[in-house]
């Protein structure tokens, strides 16, 4: 919906208020001691009023300027007929009287006619000698009602802030609600849709301005969303109900957009600010849902969402966000009712939003308290800033502490100042940027997990292909999820259960594991678009594009440009970094098919490369950096049995799964698991043959007490064995790609 300053524009409605700007050529006129032009410089009055900038003579002598205008034009101008004036009478009034320096068009003056016949009753066609008197009348109510304000707008131009802002509001939503007792007094009758839109599209023309869009339909549906009444029309039992539940909302939109806009994440007093906003207004939303019968249904809601949103700016089409409603409403929060909107689950948005709040305020505390820099922590003093502040936190805010806690000390730092990138360098500080973005990823989960595993607090295949289910059209749409991928949700589980920090190789995504592949999507989507923009101008051959709308490239030129600028995709990796620009060139060489045929959906191949392939390569260099690290940070030397075997839970029933389709043997004996899985860490392969006196039944008899080790290239090994996709075309390929040159 348009707020827009017409209000008083509206209020002056019969005087033909055009807020037109005079012209360099303007005169005033005088007939009689009359003064003419009465509304020439309305824009800029208007624009004063708005800011507190006119002067209370000001405001007050364009009141008396038209009523006297009306009198003299009613006691020297006879009317076109014998009960008053026509619109054309009052239209050569308006030209003569009230704005000699443009012309108005007739049809705006039938729009004020039309709201004329509304709120004084009478005939949409003709101005009668006593409703002329009425209007006076309205015209110095108007004026008893809106003075007051001009001090009260200076002020909140002056000083914007969020507490002189919400003064500002209680104090227009008053001179609403004194508006509306004024209402009470008029004999006023029903408006239709059609003579309401011609009225405000006429004064937004005759103002200068662009014809408004729909503005309304949009009051209308404002209408009948806050109070349930007919949403074409305003009957007469609506207009002072209407203007009573919208003066409160008009008084908070005001008041939000009033205080210059801030960062909500690290503005402390901005974001307090909203909150107070959304308190205030959680009242009117909880009577809109009362007055539909406890539920706001879906299809108002839709409605309400094409009026307001502006669906098309998220790049998603309507029909995708209208479906993805549904669900979000229904599971993510709650709601009782399967038709719509109602009170459950807006008690769950408001507790989300608090959470959030919360959550932020006990790291800005927790930052503020021991003076540390928000930029850069190490860990140990921001160990001690948070035991520091440990028992300043109510019990309200124990929930929040703990989390942020659990996200501070248990997570590595994972993104870098500003930047949704992941770092890392196990020297790296902590931020009050990387804590807030993990309570934001961490908070989400939660309340995913929640409602799709009935309180539970881990998630299984069954459960994500549920989400997937509810929402994979809309991440689809914004290019998250290519819907063609198969057993995607297995693929994801498994990715959590190998390659988080927080692994540890079960068959469900526990929340710890959930958070680590969520700041991971996230890292792992930005070094992607910074592949594609890089990479995309120098290998565009007029391919065309994908599914997801990513152009299609030679897969010659983007292998020679994306391993040319490897050191761009590295820049946050620095043990993979360091460890592949000291490999000789045979082993590069290795690698690289290693990481291509992990990465892409059909394995190393002669396809194009497009968006599949892109976001893989993105995600497998994540996952190869901390396996690095999770093993061994030392890059210099090799991985040492207790390093090795700390992966072995990690692959364990990746192994399994693997082995169930190639060979008969127990997959339940440990034994014979870790010696599959130290085998294909030594040789960089799976055994192709398990008799006893194979290799691998050799290895069997020593490895036990071998003092296994092996150079890092092996990770690249694991990953490409392993972490494949595991198309029928990439399995056929596996062997000779994954295995030791």
């Amino acid at each position: 919906m348009h707020f827009r300053p017409i209000l008083p524009c509206i209020l002056l409605v019969l005087t033909g208020c055009g807020a037109l700007g005079p012209s360099e050529d303007e005169k005033k006129k005088d007939v009689g001691g009359l003064s003419q032009g009465c509304l020439n410089d309305m824009k800029g009055t208007m624009r004063r009023f708005q800011t507190g900038d006119v002067s209370e003579s000001e405001w007050k002598s364009t009141f008396d300027c038209v009523g006297t205008s009306l009198d003299f034009f009613k006691q020297y101008v006879r009317g076109s007929t014998d009960a008053g004036y026509s619109v054309s009478d009052m239209n050569t009034f308006a030209g003569k009287f009230l704005f000699t320096n443009r012309s108005v068009r007739e049809q705006f003056m039938q729009g004020a006619f039309y709201v004329k016949a509304a709120l004084l009753g009478g005939r949409g066609s003709v101005l009668t000698f006593t409703e002329i008197d009425r209007v006076k009348e309205l015209l110095q109510g108007i004026h008893k009602i809106t003075a007051p304000l001009i001090p009260v707008l200076k002020k909140v131009s002056e000083e914007p802030t969020g507490e002189v802002a919400l003064e500002t509001a209680e104090k227009l939503s008053k001179a609403i609600l004194l508006f509306a007792d004024l209402l009470d007094t008029l004999p006023v009758s029903a408006l239709n849709d059609q003579a309401l839109k011609l009225f405000l599209t006429e004064t937004y023309l005759a103002m200068g301005k662009e014809e408004p869009e729909d503005l309304s339909a949009d009051l209308f549906l404002a209408k009948w969303l806050m109070s349930n009444t007919r949403p074409d029309a305003f009957e007469a039992k609506d207009w002072s109900k209407a203007i009573r539940v919208i003066a409160k909302p008009f008084g908070l939109y005001y008041a939000f957009k009033k205080v210059p806009q801030a960062d909500l994440l690290d503005d402390r007093s901005y974001r307090e600010f909203v909150v107070a906003i959304l308190d205030q207004a959680r009242p009117m939303i909880e009577s809109a849902i009362e007055a539909h019968g406890g539920v706001l249904p879906f299809p108002l809601l839709d409605r309400a969402l094409r009026s307001f949103v502006g669906m098309s700016k998220l790049g998603v089409s309507e029909a995708t966000v209208l479906q993805a409603l549904r669900p979000f409403i229904r599971k993510m929060l709650q709601s009782t009712d399967a038709i719509g909107l109602d009170k459950a689950s807006l008690d769950t948005l408001y507790t989300l939003v608090k959470r959030i709040h919360q959550d932020l305020l006990v790291i800005d505390k927790i930052y503020e308290a021991s003076g540390m820099n928000p930029m850069t922590t190490d860990r140990t003093r921001l160990v001690n800033a948070i035991n520091a502040v440990s028992g300043q936190f109510t019990a309200a805010e124990q929930d929040s502490f703990l989390r942020v806690k659990h996200l501070a000390l248990d997570f590595r730092p994972l993104f870098d100042d500003g930047k949704p990138s992941i770092l890392y360098d196990p020297s790296a500080t902590y931020s009050r940027y990387q804590l807030v973005q993990l309570s934001l990823i961490r908070i989400g989960i939660e309340q995913l997990v929640r409602v799709y595993t009935n309180g539970g607090n881990r998630i299984v295949q069954a459960d994500l292909e549920v989400v997937l289910k509810d929402f994979k059209q809309l991440l689809f749409e914004l290019e998250i999820v290519d819907p063609t991928i198969v057993e995607f949700e297995r693929k994801r589980i498994q990715d959590m259960n190998l390659f988080m920090f927080s692994s540890d190789g079960d068959e469900y995504a526990s929340l710890d594991e959930l958070t680590d592949f969520g700041a991971v999507t996230v890292s792992s989507g930005t070094l992607s678009r910074k592949m594609r923009e890089t990479i995309t101008p120098k290998c565009d051959a007029g391919l065309g594009t994908d599914l997801l709308g990513w152009t299609w490239l030679p897969v010659g030129c983007f292998r020679t440009e994306f391993w040319n600028h490897l050191d761009l995709w590295l820049e946050n990796f620095p043990i993979l970094r360091s460890h592949f620009l000291n490999m000789d060139s045979q082993t590069k060489e290795n690698v690289k098919r290693w990481i291509e045929h992990g990465a892409r959906r059909n394995g190393y191949n002669e396809d194009n490369i497009a968006s599949y392939d892109i976001r893989a390569l993105s995600i497998v260099l994540h996952y190869t950096e901390t396996l690095y690290a999770r093993l061994a940070d030392d890059v210099t030397r090799p991985l040492t049995k207790p390093n090795i075997m700390a992966g072995y839970p990690l692959f364990k029933p990746v192994l399994k799964r693997k082995l169930r389709q190639m060979v008969p043997i127990d997959l339940n004996n440990d034994y014979i698991l870790k010696g599959v899985y130290t085998y294909l860490v030594r040789y960089k392969q799976i055994p192709s043959s398990f008799g006893s006196f194979s290799t691998f039944g050799l290895w069997m008899l020593t490895y036990p007490s071998s003092s296994l080790s092996t150079d890092r290239t092996g990770i690249f090994n694991i990953v490409c064995l392993l972490g494949t996709p595991e198309s029928p075309e990439q399995q056929k390929l596996t062997k000779e790609y994954c295995k030791s040159y």
